[in-house]
């Protein structure tokens, strides 16, 4: 699997995590404006009782993708909950992402090893442990050639600095984990991506 050009962000889908709930893409609004669009359409051509359906939603607001609504065999529902691993981008250390109670590889790998959760990435392709691991601690990069001063403005200019395998690593709002300065990856807080 390869990734995209410039990078790939990465989650788990299914863990319960504070943090999680504030990772959904789906707008309510826009997923009740959907709704509402099909229950007219339901009503128009008699195929659906549009105020059960809209009952139907108002019971299930908030709840999982576990129960989907079904309007003229359309599946209506939120995604699931997923919270952000981090972010992989060319020539840089993987950007591991830190949230409460999750501060290090370690506490991924266990995150990773509850039952049910699924790891995917931005395009809604599935990764195993395995492959996740190898995203963030087999990293090598060929930079560009670029003069030892230009180099130095690029390093600044991006927050940057000199990692391992060729790679650069984060500054702002990151920490070398304790492997050392040796990891090809860093523990990035805040929101990123």
């Amino acid at each position: 699997m390869k990734e995209a050009p410039m990078g790939t962000n990465y989650f788990v889908v299914g863990y319960e995590h504070p943090a999680a709930e504030d990772q959904q893409d789906t707008d309510p609004a826009e997923a009740w404006e959907q709704i509402q669009a099909l229950i007219i359409e339901a009503w128009a051509v008699g195929l659906a009782d549009g105020q059960r359906v809209a009952a139907d939603y108002e019971q299930k607001i908030g709840m999982s993708d576990d129960h989907p609504i079904f309007v003229r065999g359309k599946a209506i529902a939120f995604p699931p909950k997923r919270l952000h691993i981090g972010k992989s981008s060319l020539g840089w250390c993987f950007g591991l992402a830190t949230h409460d109670g999750i501060q290090s590889l370690a506490d991924w790998e266990r995150v990773w090893a509850t039952p049910g959760v699924r790891i995917e990435d931005e395009y809604g392709q599935l990764l195993s442990v395995e492959e996740m691991r190898d995203r963030i601690t087999k990293r090598s990069w060929k930079p560009r050639e670029l003069s030892a001063e230009e180099r130095a403005v690029w390093l600044r200019q991006n927050y940057a600095v000199e990692g391992p395998n060729g790679l650069v690593r984060h500054t702002y709002q990151a920490r070398i984990p304790e492997e050392g300065p040796s990891a090809t990856y860093d523990l990035c807080e805040g929101r990123f991506r």
